[in-house]
């Protein structure tokens, strides 16, 4: 198991960290947002969030995976990523799925309703 000396040394910091600027600010607002997620000494949380996504079990106490600088770069390139304008688009995307599901769902536990009632 890492210690926190270990963890702290690691840099969550992405590949394109230079794109994260006042001209970029929303890349910059979610690749600062991820760091400070991830900074034990300023969270309550006993581990990094990127130990927690990658552990095997929900609560992340029983199988705390190590984690190396190469597995904190690329969860951070991909945080900032979502910032993009390319980023952006994917998570509308997703939200608007989102959206669409939920309405199906709404929709058939109507339909489950209105069958329960139509049987008593």
């Amino acid at each position: 198991m890492m210690t926190n000396e270990e963890i702290y040394k690691l840099e969550h910091v992405g590949v394109n960290v230079n794109r994260a600027t006042l001209f970029n600010h929303k890349e910059k607002i979610f690749a600062e947002n991820w760091k400070v997620w991830n900074d034990i000494k300023q969270n309550t949380s006993e581990h990094p969030v990127i130990q927690h996504i990658l552990s095997h079990d929900d609560e992340c106490d029983k199988t705390v995976p190590d984690i190396s600088q190469r597995d904190v770069v690329v969860a951070a390139t991909v945080i900032q990523w979502l910032g993009s304008n390319v980023g952006q688009e994917f998570l509308i995307e997703c939200l608007a799925d989102i959206k669409h599901m939920n309405k199906s769902i709404e929709s058939a536990g109507e339909l489950v309703k209105k069958i329960e009632k139509a049987l008593e």
